[in-house]
């Protein structure tokens, strides 16, 4: 993530890792989802089309904040060209691949390894 020069980058990387989200869950995910209050990320209409709730940590929502002030999103909190449309899941893969790539990082496929990483630390943690 720090070969990451754009913030907003930056930002869509880190939800993913630090949430372990799918990247379909994160390119739709609007800002009413974060609740700061609750430290509670909402999914809506994720893998089964069901709704669920992960965990929102202080770095992420320090890192959303910084990425906020910096980008004002408004009806999806990762826009693409368009602020008025979600990110294209094409174009997260594509800023996982190019900060892969600038990081010198050969291990893993696509941005979904973010999210298997996350899985497999939580698992390892409690076995």
């Amino acid at each position: 993530m720090a070969s990451c020069t754009s913030l907003k980058h930056k930002a869509l990387l880190f939800t993913v890792y630090s949430a372990g989200l799918r990247v379909s869950e994160v390119v739709t995910l609007k800002p009413v989802h974060i609740e700061r209050s609750r430290k509670m990320i909402r999914i809506d209409q994720g893998k089964g089309r069901k709704d669920r709730y992960t965990v929102l940590s202080d770095t992420l929502l320090k890192e959303l904040g910084n990425y906020w002030r910096n980008y004002r999103p408004e009806e999806w909190l990762f826009f693409g060209k368009d602020k008025d449309k979600h990110m294209p899941v094409g174009t997260a893969q594509k800023i996982y691949y190019n900060a892969k790539k600038k990081a010198g990082i050969t291990k893993g496929r696509g941005i979904h390894t973010l999210r298997h990483y996350v899985e497999s630390n939580i698992m390892g943690s409690v076995t």
